[in-house]
């Protein structure tokens, strides 16, 4: 039933669909295997089908002139609209296709004719490639309509595939308990995550209406709905369509893992495990942190068979220091299963399966006693992991089939640019690297990076030099997010110990000191000019942006509760600051506001703009939209906003990188950008697939 393999007659909901209609959806896999596309294209199912019912298929031989004209016959004959004109039996299309054309149908005089002067192809030769392409073809279909009918695959069946949008710096894949569907984190234009779909059946996806600015997606245990977190709130959406509904609007972190009675387990905001029933209410404390432990939170649950217990990754700090628990979801009581891993998640063969080192491990698993059996192996390199987020990128469904985001495909090297106000770019750094987060120094003679070599550290760049050097080297965690104190001598970052806290160093490397200790997330992004006042944002229930005196210790906060805010930028006065919120539906806007939280706010952007930033000594604002950057006039004595101005787009479908917070950073005059851009690189397919892979695994562990 995928539209582009459709025959006309299943395509019109006819009552008697006979074997003539394999054959056609069978000769249109051959058609692409021969030509790169199907039969028909369109932009819609829709479109596909009408060009089903009403064209012709374009002939094989006009795209692939080297195809021999009887295989070109065979094809055609087997798309015939009328099922009576096609080939009676994939045996007689086998047939077609190796017997030089006899017994196929009339060739055409205009076909005839296209085909006068052309070199006869090698009958042998030939006869061995239809063979191979039929035999190829008759596979793949039945292997496909196989694991359609059937609880699992009869065959392995490996392919890897590229996403229609990027995944950004967080791949997020999930897969449906039968092994159908694949759902997973993409990034539209604006930089907004999404959550896309994908059946296992077609090679096209589809995004989700309602998910912007989701992450980890679900599927729900009867496959109706996908459940996902967003700002705090958990949600879910039917996946036949329909606007998605708020389950708990507020109180929860990373990871949610769902019971079979349909109650929900997640981490609270105090980040121990909180089981909720199926409408989000009714909390009951199932986990607290240990704090001798420096037990950071308890992600990403999943419910055991039998409901009785629950695994989930208890991230510590430093995060090899984390490991995979159990826990009772009646008495509360809690099993360590293994030591320095994250992301367990079980498999109905009666394995644990956990990730260490960019690899995925096995270890027998009893999840009756709750007991590990043997040594743990591993059993799949090259997966991409976040091991500040406990986070592995990877999910196996219930009838064994695997999905894995390769890390070597996933992590893009990214340039350091120059762009002038016109979009003429040069080369920075002398060479690539996974950088993020440029600051340029008030004086103008260094480059702060947030840099990830083994781990996320903060790099500096001496431009007068054209040295690179590394800042921190913090073992215990991680550190991003540089922000310049005036006097170009410090910076300001976030350090993880082990929730992000505001901390400062000097940069000639003497020891760092702590500013702003909270129990929650915090993220530097502006230092006011007169260096007594840092912005940072806040994740609480909402991402929140405050600004701490850092004289008192006092804090307050800026802008509307409900929406995040990621960046804030003083104005050279420091009267004022510019900001971004995204709302509920995740789409972010600019806004410049009064800095000690008085009035009201102007917008700066129009239809989506995020990461403000003053220039032209506070008299600018520009802001980035997707790949494109943008100028607004301001006037700093009334707070008057002009109407923006498109400066430049990245060209060639090009886009700019960003990271936790801020992506570019902006020179006083505004005449120069700094930007960091991936290396694109269009041949690679990061998402594997494959199909009955527990096989494999009872095999290396039984």
């Amino acid at each position: 039933g995928t539209p582009h393999y459709m025959s006309p007659e299943q395509a019109t909901a006819e009552k008697e669909i006979t074997a003539r209609s394999d054959v056609y959806s069978l000769a249109s896999v051959l058609y692409e295997m021969l030509t790169g596309n199907p039969p028909h294209t369109g932009a819609t199912a829709q479109q596909i089908i009408m060009k089903i019912i009403t064209e012709q298929a374009q002939d094989v031989t006009a795209l692939r002139k080297s195809v021999p004209p009887h295989v070109a016959d065979a094809v055609a004959q087997a798309l015939e609209k009328l099922p009576a004109d096609r080939c009676a039996s994939a045996a007689a299309f086998a047939a077609a296709l190796q017997d030089g054309g006899r017994g196929t149908r009339a060739v055409s005089a205009s076909r005839a004719g296209a085909r006068k002067g052309e070199a006869a192809a090698a009958p042998g030769a030939w006869r061995g490639i239809a063979f191979a392409a039929i035999a190829l073809a008759v596979v793949a279909w039945g292997v496909a309509f196989w694991g359609l009918g059937r609880q699992r695959p009869a065959e392995r069946v490996e392919f890897a595939y590229r996403p229609m949008m990027p995944m950004g710096d967080r791949p997020w894949v999930s897969i449906s308990r039968d092994g159908r569907r694949i759902l997973q984190s993409v990034r539209d234009s604006n930089g907004t995550d999404v959550v896309a779909i994908r059946e296992l059946g077609s090679t096209a996806m589809r995004l989700v209406p309602g998910t912007e600015g989701s992450r980890d997606a679900v599927f729900s245990s009867d496959g109706a709905w996908i459940v996902f977190q967003r700002r705090g709130e958990i949600l879910r959406v039917p996946l036949a369509g329909g606007a998605a509904t708020v389950l708990v609007d507020s109180g929860v972190s990373s990871g949610l893992g769902l019971h079979p009675d349909g109650s929900i387990l997640v981490a609270g905001m105090s980040r121990g495990l909180v089981h909720l029933d199926a409408d989000g209410r009714a909390p009951k404390e199932l986990t607290t942190l240990d704090s001798a432990r420096r037990e950071f939170a308890h992600w990403y649950p999943q419910v055991l068979p039998g409901a009785k217990a629950s695994i989930f990754t208890s991230y510590s700090s430093p995060a090899d220091r984390s490991r995979i628990e159990a826990v009772d979801l009646e008495t509360g009581e809690r099993t360590v299963l293994v030591d320095g891993a994250i992301f367990g998640r079980y498999v109905e063969t009666g394995h644990l399966l956990f990730a260490r080192a960019a690899a995925i491990f096995a270890v027998r698993f009893d999840a009756k006693t709750l007991t590990t059996l043997g040594d743990a192996i591993p059993v799949v390199e090259d997966v991409h992991w976040n091991l500040t987020d406990g986070l592995a990128s990877f999910d196996v469904s219930e009838n064994g089939t695997l999905v894995y985001v390769r890390g070597s495909e996933a992590n893009i090297s990214r340039e350091v640019i120059w762009a002038d106000r016109a979009g003429n770019t040069t080369a920075l750094l002398p060479e690539p690297g996974r950088w993020s987060e440029p600051r340029l120094s008030p004086d103008g003679r260094w480059v702060a990076l947030s840099g990830n070599k083994t781990t996320l550290q903060v790099w500096l760049y001496d431009t007068a030099r054209r040295v690179l050097t590394q800042l921190t080297r913090f073992t215990d965690g991680v550190a991003f997010s540089p922000v310049w104190m005036p006097d170009s001598r410090s910076l300001v970052f976030a350090r993880e110990v082990p929730q992000y806290n505001v901390h400062r160093q000097p940069i000639d490397g003497r020891a760092d000191e702590m500013l702003v200790d909270t129990k929650y997330d915090k993220v530097p992004t502006s230092v006011s000019p007169d260096g007594r006042q840092v912005a940072f944002y806040e994740v609480v229930s909402e991402v929140k942006l405050r600004v701490a005196q850092l004289g008192d210790g006092s804090v307050r906060t800026i802008g509307e509760s409900k929406a995040d805010v990621l960046t804030a930028d003083f104005s050279p006065d420091g009267r004022w600051l510019a900001y971004d919120q995204a709302d509920a539906s995740g789409v972010a806007e600019s806004y410049v506001g009064l800095a000690d939280g008085s009035g009201g706010r102007r917008q700066l952007s129009a239809a989506g703009g995020d990461q403000p930033l003053f220039t032209r000594g506070g008299r600018e604002i520009t802001y980035r939209k997707g790949n494109a950057m943008y100028a607004v006039s301001f006037n700093p004595a009334s707070g008057e906003v002009g109407t923006p101005e498109l400066l430049f787009r990245i060209p060639d479908g090009g886009r700019l990188a960003g990271g936790r917070t801020r992506g570019y950073d902006v020179t006083p005059d505004g005449q120069r950008f700094l930007l960091i851009t991936p290396i694109e690189r269009p041949g690679t397919a990061p998402v594997t697939v494959i199909t009955n892979w527990t096989d494999e695994l009872k095999v290396r562990l039984p």
